[in-house]
C-alpha cells in the first residue's frame, strides 16, 4: 500500500509539473477586467488584443507586440513597456504613472485623458516625441522633459504643470489650452508654436470669437523662454487661420506677466 502510494504521489507530482503554469501568464487575446497585475507578459503578441479596464499593474509587457491593441481604461502603473511596440494602440484613459516606457515604439497611438507620468529618463527624444504627440488631454503634470526637443508635436489641452521643461524647444508645436501652470520653461523655445485657438462663428455677416484656448502659464517661470513668431489660430469652415500673437494678448491669454520672456 505504502510502495502504491509513493508511485500515486509520484504521478500527481509529475502531473503538476506539466501543468503548473510558466512563470509567463497566459495572454488572453480579449478580456474586461481581468487582472494580470505582475504577470510576465514579456514578448508577447497582443497585436489586436482588447483589454477593458484591466489590472496590469507591475507587468512585464517588455518587447511585447501591442500593435492596435486597446487598454481602454486598464491601469498600467509601474508597467514595463520597454522595447513594446505600441503603434496604432488606444491607451485612451490608461494610467501610465511609474511605467518603463524606454525604447517603446509609437505611431498613431492613442492617448486620450491618460495619466503619462512615465520614467521617461532614458527616453530618446523621437520617442518622447511619440508618446507626447497627439496626447489630447493627458496628465503629465511633474514630468522631468529638461533640455528634451519636442518640436512639432501636439499636445493639446493636456497637463504639464510643475514640469521640469527649461532648456526645452517646443518650436512648431501645437500646444493649445496646455497647462504649463509652475513649470521650469526658463530658455524654453516657443517660436513658431500654436498657443490660442479660438473658434470663429459667423453671426449676421460678423465674425464672433468663441470657445478661446490658450496655454496656461500662471507661475511658470518664463526667464529667457523664447516665444517670438508664437501663433493664435481661428478655426472657421473646417480651417484654421493662424497668425503671430501679440504680446498682450499672450500676457492677458497665458494669465503671466512673461517677465523675463523673449517676446519679439
Amino acid at each position: 500500500m505504502r510502495r502504491f502510494t509513493h508511485v500515486l504521489l509520484g504521478i500527481l507530482l509529475l502531473a503538476a509539473s506539466v501543468w503548473m503554469p510558466s512563470a509567463r501568464a497566459d495572454a488572453p487575446a480579449h478580456c474586461l477586467g481581468c487582472d494580470l497585475a505582475g504577470a510576465d507578459l514579456h514578448g508577447a503578441n497582443l497585436e489586436h488584443a482588447t483589454y477593458m479596464g484591466a489590472d496590469l499593474d507591475g507587468a512585464n509587457l517588455r518587447n511585447a507586440d501591442l500593435r492596435d491593441a486597446r487598454f481602454t481604461g486598464s491601469n498600467l502603473r509601474d508597467a514595463d513597456l520597454r522595447g513594446a511596440d505600441l503603434r496604432g494602440a488606444d491607451l485612451t484613459g490608461c494610467d501610465l504613472d511609474g511605467a518603463d516606457l524606454d525604447g517603446a515604439i509609437f505611431g498613431h497611438t492613442r492617448l486620450i485623458g491618460a495619466d503619462i507620468e512615465v520614467k521617461i529618463g532614458a527616453m530618446s527624444n523621437a520617442s518622447l516625441r511619440g508618446l507626447l504627440d497627439h496626447c489630447t488631454g493627458c496628465d503629465a503634470s511633474g514630468v522631468d522633459l529638461h533640455a528634451r526637443n519636442l518640436d512639432g508635436i501636439t499636445m493639446i489641452g493636456g497637463n504639464l504643470s510643475h514640469a521640469d521643461a527649461a532648456g526645452t524647444s517646443f518650436r512648431h508645436a501645437n500646444l493649445t489650452g496646455l497647462d504649463f501652470s509652475n513649470a521650469d520653461l526658463r530658455n524654453a523655445n516657443f517660436g513658431g508654436a500654436t498657443l490660442c485657438w479660438h473658434n470663429l462663428r459667423e453671426s449676421d455677416d460678423t465674425l464672433l470669437r468663441e470657445g478661446v484656448h490658450c496655454v496656461d502659464l500662471r507661475g511658470a517661470n518664463v526667464a529667457g523662454a523664447n516665444f517670438r513668431g508664437a501663433l493664435t489660430c481661428d478655426h472657421l469652415r473646417g480651417r484654421d487661420v493662424c497668425s503671430p500673437i501679440d504680446p498682450a494678448t499672450l500676457r492677458s491669454k497665458s494669465n503671466s506677466s512673461l517677465a523675463g520672456a523673449v517676446l519679439r
